[in-house]
């Protein structure tokens, strides 16, 4: 039996490699490679590295495609890095680590097209056993009268008469309530605004909104695209009566939205931070930057936030985060109540970098219609532009911060620059120019100079200490 130790190594140009170790959790934060991360931990003791990379996926339903963003990212850095001359390992011997975690239901309608498995017998094993798993999830959490019948129904496609749209929110109404009352992962907080009622009306009209029709003959319907281009305008949405296009996929992936945004809270709060984040600070043997993407952000940030920590983090960057634009905020409503990742401010050495795109169709002009629960306001629970309270801020942009605190910036292209201040605490950096076209457009040269910037002042150190 082979050691405990890096999944692969990822080549560089001149000929050497970097570790790439694949951490996973399950659904509840506990680990289930323990000996790997055993293994990494060791060598960042022995001092093998001088900065570790972690990486959160968000957005991925499958392995493979967690592991293809790792690579892509991650190669795109250390390609520029080389080309920039600065692969030096004197001074940079780095080590990436990816986490792996079960984000099968977190994917939303809007980010990937899932199919249940008896519409289309001929889709391969892996999506089958990601749609399979994506219904068995939604069916524990209805009654259990209406089981059958969701089945039944799922299995239709893009065929429902109105009636039958409404059986199927009623079906689905309990999904919807109980995660909208779920526990996340700390204590409540006292002044949080009511939430809106949940009725089966209203999924009606959400799912309209967030499932156009289609457009063309062979557009599949029941799902919005990833970029502004494929994406039709916000007007040509079709009255809830008409819904007999409604594709069954989609209502069940926004039915699964509230509970893995809530998941990603979970895994980072009692899985990545206690084992990795807050292992790797205490040990201050390397020099730690953290990287999320989607919901990816929330277990990054819940794993930096959720508990005191031994010493800062490095850097910290956010790729088109799937969380509130007010979660850094240090007044949200006027009367003391924060952003629920307020703290990462003061536990991140340098400048944080969010991206945000007005391409982004997922998180401009749809996240806000699906989390709608106190706890989504401010990102309050860690586990005047935008349309609402509720809006993104990989959409948007850092919202709420005093004045200093947060700047808006053009993303540069490779080679251009950042601007260095002590006194930013956030840039949100716009990519709506071309350089983030869409929702996973995020493992590219743009996005690998962000990093290489951020890295960079943290081995020169000459920005906020």
């Amino acid at each position: 039996m082979s050691q405990p130790g890096p999944y692969e190594n990822l080549p560089l140009p001149d000929g050497t490699s970097v570790p790439l170790y694949l951490i996973t959790f399950d659904k509840e934060g506990r680990l289930q490679s323990p000996l790997t991360l055993q293994a990494l931990l060791a060598r960042v003791d022995g001092g093998d590295f001088t900065d570790v990379h972690v990486f959160s996926h968000g957005w991925n339903n499958v392995f493979k495609d967690a592991l293809q963003l790792y690579r892509g990212f991650f190669g795109n850095y250390f390609r520029l890095r080389h080309d920039r001359g600065l692969n030096n390992s004197t001074s940079y011997r780095p080590v990436a680590v990816g986490i792996i975690w079960p984000s099968t239901l977190l994917v939303a309608p809007w980010e990937s097209t899932p199919k249940i498995a008896a519409i289309d017998p001929g889709q391969g094993d892996e999506e089958a056993s990601a749609d399979a798993a994506a219904l068995a999830s939604v069916a524990d959490a209805i009654r259990p009268e209406d089981v059958s019948r969701l089945y039944e129904l799922s299995e239709r496609g893009a065929t429902f008469n109105p009636a039958e749209a409404k059986e199927f929110a009623n079906i689905l109404l309990p999904v919807y309530q109980q995660a909208a009352g779920s526990p996340q992962t700390d204590a409540d907080i006292a002044n949080q605004p009511a939430a809106p009622a949940i009725t089966a009306e209203s999924l009606l009209a959400l799912w309209q909104q967030m499932s156009p029709a289609p457009q063309t003959a062979d557009q599949e319907p029941g799902f919005a695209p990833d970029d502004e281009e494929s994406a039709p305008p916000p007007s040509q949405i079709m009255a809830a009566s008409f819904l007999s296009w409604l594709d069954p996929r989609g209502p069940i992936r926004v039915a699964s939205v509230l509970q893995m945004k809530d998941r990603a809270g979970v895994v980072g709060a009692r899985g990545v931070g206690p084992n990795i984040t807050q292992k790797l600070l205490q040990m201050q043997k390397a020099r730690v930057h953290l990287i999320g993407h989607s919901y990816g952000a929330k277990v990054i940030l819940s794993s930096l936030c959720y508990q005191p920590v031994a010493s800062p983090a490095e850097t910290l960057l956010l790729l088109e985060p799937a969380i509130s634009y007010l979660c850094f905020s240090g007044e949200i409503d006027g009367h003391g109540l924060k952003g629920g990742y307020r703290d990462a401010l003061n536990r991140v050495r340098h400048p944080i970098y969010s991206t945000f795109s007005s391409r982004d169709v997922p998180l401009r002009r749809l996240f806000h219609l699906a989390v709608i629960r106190q706890s989504d306001w401010g990102e309050q629970k860690i586990a005047a532009l935008p349309p609402s309270k509720f809006a993104a801020l990989g959409g948007f942009g850092p919202g709420g911060l005093a004045s200093g605190e947060s700047q808006t910036i053009v993303m540069p292209e490779s080679g251009g620059a950042y601007p260095a201040s002590s006194a930013v605490r956030v840039f949100g950096i716009d990519g709506s120019n071309g350089q983030i076209k869409g929702h996973g457009d995020v493992a590219t040269p743009y996005t690998a100079w962000a990093h290489l910037t951020l890295v960079q002042n943290a081995q020169s150190n000459q920005v906020h200490t």
